[in-house]
């Protein structure tokens, strides 16, 4: 007697074989997702744990009385009209990068009465500065 497997046999068989790779494929994904979760997590939880110092650089200069005069009138105008943030002037970036040789890009600065204050990232390696 020969045994031939039927149709429907072979159909059943073919569909628990692809159940069964997806089963593993799907708990692999969720182990991978779980690890991250976990590794996340631990980072939020002990980050007093994790050792990070920020580095604060504070550089101070003096423009020309011409400059000095643009930006005195530029200021009341955005502490007024712009609630104290606005880009810097393309006359006082070019000073910065040409004092400091630091391109402060297009962020906004936030402006006070006496001083422009512009957050930029971690600036790798600047001239004359330590």
């Amino acid at each position: 007697m020969t045994s031939t497997a039927s149709p429907d046999n072979r159909r059943r068989a073919y569909w628990l074989k692809t159940l069964h790779e997806w089963h593993w494929v799907s708990s692999a994904l969720c182990l991978i997702g779980m690890v991250l979760f976990s590794v996340t997590g631990l980072t939020l939880n002990h980050a007093s744990q994790i050792e990070a110092r920020p580095e604060v650089t504070t550089l101070r200069g003096e423009v020309d009385d011409r400059l000095r005069a643009h930006l005195e009138q530029q200021a009341v105008e955005v502490r007024t009209s712009r609630k104290g943030k606005a880009a810097l002037p393309s006359e006082l970036r070019a000073w910065v990068d040409k004092t400091w040789q630091i391109d402060t890009g297009d962020g906004e600065a936030e402006w006070s009465e006496d001083e422009v204050y512009l957050s930029l990232p971690a600036l790798v390696a600047m001239p004359g500065c330590g």
